[in-house]
């Protein structure tokens, strides 16, 4: 003796989403992206001015470190939209992660992780 199970999906609303939500994702990303790059600049410039403290953004130099801070838009496939946020100053990772000898001054990644709360907020309600 068997039980037979039949499920019919109805995938319009599916694909409606879908199909309306790659403006809208692209949107997300980008204001998710200079959200960043804003607010990592404001986040050195309102910091000590160098050398900074261990912990916190480094100060503004010669601003070159600041100004290296931009968007790359680096994937737009179907299903894929990726901006990488970043410094393009090769000393950039020194002071983001530390070295041996000098103590972390992060400015990108505590800015990333106070945005994340409102990117995934903005994404889940793309489709409502």
């Amino acid at each position: 003796m068997g039980y037979a199970i039949s499920v019919k999906l109805d995938d319009r609303k599916l694909r409606k989403c879908m199909t309306e939500a790659r403006p809208k994702v692209e949107q997300i990303v980008e204001k998710a992206s200079w959200n960043v790059v804003a607010k990592t600049k404001l986040s050195m410039k309102h910091s000590s001015p160098p050398p900074s403290a261990p912990g916190e953004p480094p100060g503004v130099d010669t601003g070159f470190l600041c100004n290296s801070i931009g968007i790359h838009r680096r994937e737009r496939g179907v299903m894929t939209v990726v901006n990488v946020v970043g410094p393009t100053a090769h000393y950039a990772p020194h002071l983001e992660f530390g070295t041996r000898k000098m103590a972390p001054r992060p400015s990108l990644g505590p800015v990333v992780r106070k945005e994340k709360a409102d990117f995934v907020k903005a994404f889940g309600e793309i489709c409502r």
